[in-house]
Parts: C-alpha cells; structure tokens; sequence
C-alpha cells in the first residue's frame, strides 16, 4: 500500500484526506482498506473521509461505521449532491468519543 510508505518515509503526516466515491470516477475505498490504514501502527493521526457523493454508491459502502470502532476517523457527508441543496450549506460530520 503505497500510502504505509509515504506514512513510514514521512512520520510528520498527521492527517489523511479520502474521497470515497471519488469524483468524477465513483471509485470507492473499501472499508477492508480504510480499517487497514486506521490500524496500521506506524501513523498516529486522523483519517478524515470525504463522502459527499455516497449517496450514489449505497448505505453499506459509507465508513460511517466505523466512527464507533476507531476514535481517528471522522467522516463527513454533505445534502447538497443528491438532494440538491447547495445554498442550505448543511453538512453531517461523524465523529468517535473517546470516553476516558
């Protein structure tokens, strides 16, 4: 995974951005691949997860899910691609807490 090598060459990286679905592609990031990147042991910063077009690819590819498992993700997802409302500049951001 060239992304374990850019985090092993650069142990300044404390912030990785995806898109998944991708535009203009579709391609999607599987969770299989996320969870890989969330565990490996070398990083220790945020995975942050861009799905603002998941609406167009289905509820059980969203990483949503893994808020709950992982306290360095967030996900953020958007209503101004499938439902159109751009001007409203409303959003959803999922996060995990941490409870001590």
């Amino acid at each position: 995974m060239q992304m374990k090598e850019a985090i092993d060459a650069d142990p300044s990286i404390k912030l990785i951005f995806l898109c998944s679905p991708g535009n203009p592609t579709g391609t999607l990031i599987s969770l299989s691949t996320i969870r890989t990147l969330l565990e490996y042991e070398n990083y220790k910063g945020i995975v942050a997860i861009d799905e603002a077009y998941i609406d167009f690819a289905g509820a059980e590819s969203s990483a949503v899910s893994l808020v709950n498992d992982y306290a360095n993700v967030v996900v953020m997802q958007t209503l101004s691609k499938s439902f159109g409302l751009a001007a409203i500049r409303y959003g959803i951001l999922g996060v995990s807490v941490v409870q001590p």
